[in-house]
C-alpha cells in the first residue's frame, strides 16, 4: 500500500434527494474518513491525502420511489 491523493467531488450531503413517483424523500449521503482510529464526517468537496491503513467511506445519496 502507498499513499495517494483523493479528490471528492459529492452533492447531496446537506439537502435530502426527493422521492419520485409519490415516493418518500431519501437520506443524505456521507463522506467518513477513518484515520488512527478515528471517524470523521468530511466536507463534500475535498482533497485529502490518503496513508496506507486509513480508510474512506462514501455513502451515496437516494430517493423512494412511489406506486
Amino acid at each position: 500500500m502507498v499513499p495517494c491523493q483523493v479528490n471528492i467531488l459529492s452533492e447531496r450531503r446537506d439537502i435530502t434527494p426527493f422521492g419520485l413517483a409519490g415516493g418518500k424523500n431519501g437520506v443524505p449521503g456521507r463522506n467518513i474518513f477513518m484515520s488512527d482510529g478515528q471517524l470523521k464526517e468530511i466536507p463534500s468537496k475535498i482533497a485529502l491525502k490518503v496513508k496506507a491503513g486509513e480508510k474512506l467511506t462514501i455513502e451515496t445519496p437516494g430517493g423512494g420511489w412511489g406506486d
